[in-house]
């Protein structure tokens, strides 16, 4: 419901670099309407948990890229990139 703005992009980056490293996606469920309410209502997954060679610094970046509130996330895709650098 409210403004569309780069923290959606932050967002689906952040959930593609998670499946990239991890070889699974973020939310794995049964249908696409279970992977859409995980998306909005689950915690966040750990890619770390998920593929325990990762670093839990690299962890905890998706965690934040992937934050529910666009306010929680990093300023920019750019500095999301910067950190994961």
């Amino acid at each position: 419901g409210g403004d569309i703005s780069g923290a959606v992009d932050q967002y689906s980056l952040a959930c593609v670099m998670f499946e990239a490293l991890t070889g699974t996606r973020p939310f794995p469920r049964e249908s696409d309407l279970q992977v859409m309410f995980a998306h909005v209502r689950d915690d966040r997954p750990s890619a770390a948990d998920r593929r325990p060679t990762l670093p839990r610094a690299l962890d905890a970046i998706l965690q934040r890229g992937m934050a529910r509130s666009a306010d929680a996330r990093f300023a920019t895709c750019g500095e999301l990139m910067s950190a994961v650098r």
